[in-house]
């Protein structure tokens, strides 16, 4: 319960950060989640470096332009020296780099974060390149290329004659090696990099693993424990995607058994809200349920209008728009009688969903 109150207090300060950096600060600094490991080796802008950089909860964005203004230039120094580039060519460095934050969109702020990996990837020893200035250049004209080479907006892509002339004499009055060149262009040209939060497509979803595969090494040792004293804390974690995921698969699949399952999926989602009291949940899967009926629709009249009336078995029935639809609707009528009966088992549990229900009977 201990690290789960630790979690519940990171996530709080990342979102406070994420509205506003100062305010976010203060809490975590008042929570000691940051400052709170000062050594002679640990300064304060590596301690909230240290932060910036495993809080996967931290915005990209908010990072990349806090870190990158200019009376946060230490903690931007303590945030790149705590990559290790030793060994790496330029282009998987500044990858890896430039895959933890977005890029800012000032020039000024761009200046700032290539001219400060220079400084650290230069003092790292890499062989070709002769002076921190050199670097500093080489770094900006990858930021360029990957523009060049993977904005869809761009027609008439650089060449690597063109990269190389552009580079011409840079590497302290000497140019860099062509195959060194060629083999920072074809890496650049074949593996672009991604910014977070601009990533689509198949690369989008080699960022989101890699994401996910940084989170879950940061999550902690895992621990088996028959018990079910976590049980309400688990239920609370995950259930508005559960629900999500159940009402995607029913509105979805047109399989037998994958609706079966999705309706024994909100039933169950129900009893453990019933069980753990959380009114939230059963709000949750009235407003899931009720727009899976199909009854909702904003098409419908204002006014009554009027409809056609038959005779069936000497009874007199009308026909209307409504009923015709949602008598076809075999999805909508099973999601109709799975939400009334858990409004009629869980009525007080019930707070703002019963705005749906009302609006279903009137």
């Amino acid at each position: 319960m201990h690290n789960k109150s630790m979690k519940d207090l990171v996530l709080t300060g990342a979102a406070h950060f994420n509205v506003k950096p100062k305010t976010g600060l203060a809490f975590l600094e008042e929570n000691k989640l940051i400052y709170h490991d000062l050594s002679s080796d640990v300064s304060l802008p590596r301690s909230l470096a240290m932060f910036l950089k495993n809080c996967t909860r931290i915005n990209k964005k908010v990072l990349g332009d806090f870190i990158s203004k200019p009376e946060n230039i230490d903690v931007l120094r303590a945030f790149i020296s705590l990559f290790d580039f030793k060994g790496k060519p330029i282009a998987d460095a500044m990858r890896e780099l430039l895959e933890t934050f977005r890029l800012p969109g000032e020039s000024q702020q761009i200046a700032r974060i290539t001219e400060t990996f220079a400084k650290i990837y230069f003092a790292s020893g890499p062989a070709e390149i002769k002076s921190e200035d050199a670097t500093h250049v080489l770094a900006y004209s990858v930021i360029m290329l990957n523009t060049d080479q993977h904005n869809p907006q761009i027609r008439k892509r650089m060449t690597i004659e063109d990269y190389t002339r552009n580079l011409r004499g840079v590497n302290d009055k000497s140019d860099f090696p062509s195959e060194y060149l060629q083999a920072l262009f074809d890496s650049i040209r074949e593996h672009e990099i991604i910014m977070p939060e601009e990533h689509t497509g198949q690369l989008g979803f080699e960022f989101a693993w890699k994401e996910l595969l940084v989170r879950s090494r940061l999550s902690g040792e895992l621990m088996i424990c028959n018990t079910s004293s976590f049980d309400k804390e688990m239920f609370k974690s995950v259930w508005k995607p559960v629900i999500s995921a159940i009402t995607y698969a029913f509105m979805t699949f047109d399989d037998d058994y994958i609706i079966e399952r999705s309706i024994t999926g909100f039933r169950q989602c129900a009893t453990l809200a019933g069980h753990f009291g959380m009114p939230d949940v059963f709000d949750y899967v009235v407003v899931s349920l009720s727009q899976a009926t199909g009854l909702l629709s904003d098409s419908l009249p204002n006014e009554v209008p009027v409809y056609p009336i038959i005779e069936v078995d000497g009874q007199e029935i009308t026909i209307s728009t409504l009923s015709v639809t949602f008598g076809a609707n075999l999805k909508g009528q099973l999601a109709a009688v799975v939400l009334f009966k858990i409004v009629n088992h869980n009525g007080n549990a019930i707070r703002e969903g019963w705005t749906q229900v009302s609006d279903h009977l009137f």
